[in-house]
């Protein structure tokens, strides 16, 4: 999950007093998010108008998905320096006549079917931020603003999107998504795994047993993480981590968080493409020798029916001889550490 923003400004419009505001579309890129789309709000800051019903603002997530957030609402009054925010759990609506005091709203749309010009989608709009669920969070948010009636104009100072994700693990299937990828670039292309470990941030399940789970890395070099462990008893927001070096496997029976081997009981379950075939790795010494640049995929997989779960995160980190890494550069000569979480 994560918060992303823009503080460049918004006029709306961009000149006069109707049109679409500049720029049009305001854009943040959303990057490093594992699983789907939970759960999206939205918020204002700074949004200032002389006739606030005039605004129309559609929120669009980087597959197209999107939701009216504010159309035809406040009415007439002065909107001075205002902050809102858009969550489907808020108490209500903004008012259609207004005034419209700070504070969380849900979705507002007065009069639906106002178009957006290109390169805005065409409507119909989506009318809740649930819209946007079950997206892939990770690439460009846009904001489309348009001032829709003459002799007013305003602005905003910033906007933001905060994000919620989850790798969702559905019965007798893959993941959603499958598989979670984190992409890294930016490394020396000498640089080769020396030493990974995975964690696993609250793991849920209704079935653990169920749960096969797989890293890939960029050379295609993969290692099992977990395979038909922790029994049938549910595990609810557990965080678990994987090393080679930890001193036990996980065990058969009901797991608690802790630090575990990679385990892989039920050897040879298959992963359904785009994992690779073939045998697949039983520790994480089967990754040496890889590179750090290019994808790294999470392929989980639910083998039986009657049972789903979550992974609310996870991430990786990963070692390599004879670099050092900075936060201006590399130097040679020591031991580099690299992770999912500072790319």
């Amino acid at each position: 999950s994560g918060t992303f923003s823009k503080s460049d400004g918004i006029l709306i419009p961009g000149s006069g007093t109707v049109g679409n505001a500049n720029p049009y579309p305001s854009t943040v890129d959303a990057t490093f998010l594992t699983g789907v789309v939970t759960n999206v709000t939205a918020a204002f800051n700074g949004l200032s108008h002389t006739f606030p019903d005039d605004i129309d603002a559609l929120l669009v997530a980087p597959d197209g998905s999107n939701v009216m957030v504010m159309s035809d609402a406040c009415g007439a009054g002065d909107l001075v320096g205002s902050n809102f925010t858009f969550d489907d759990a808020a108490p209500g609506t903004m008012p259609d006549s207004g005034p419209c005091p700070d504070g969380a709203y849900r979705p507002t749309d007065y009069v639906p079917g106002d178009p957006m010009p290109a390169p805005a989608p065409p409507g119909p709009f989506g009318t809740t931020m649930s819209a946007l669920n079950g997206v892939n969070p990770n690439g460009t948010w846009s904001l489309f603003i348009v001032d829709d009636a003459g002799g007013d104009s305003g602005n905003m100072t910033s906007w933001s999107v905060t994000i919620s994700t989850m790798i969702i693990i559905n019965d007798v299937a893959p993941a959603s998504p499958y598989p979670s990828t984190y992409t890294l670039s930016g490394y020396p292309a000498t640089l080769s795994v020396a030493e990974c470990n995975v964690t696993l941030t609250a793991l849920s399940h209704t079935f653990p047993a169920d749960i096969d789970m797989l890293l890939e890395v960029p050379s295609g070099q993969n290692a099992v993480v977990m395979s038909d462990s922790c029994g049938g008893d549910d595990l609810v927001n557990v965080d678990l981590a994987f090393d080679d070096y930890a001193g036990v496997f996980l065990p058969g029976a009901a797991c608690v968080a802790g630090t575990y081997r990679p385990t892989n009981v039920g050897t040879g379950d298959p992963f359904p493409a785009p994992a690779p075939g073939g045998t697949n790795g039983r520790s994480f010494g089967d990754l040496e020798g890889s590179g750090a640049n290019g994808p790294w995929n999470l392929f989980v997989v639910d083998d039986l029916g009657g049972d789903v779960g979550t992974i609310a995160d996870w991430n990786f980190s990963c070692s390599a001889l004879d670099y050092l890494v900075f936060r201006d550069g590399f130097e040679t000569g020591d031991t580099m550490r690299w992770s999912s979480e500072t790319p």
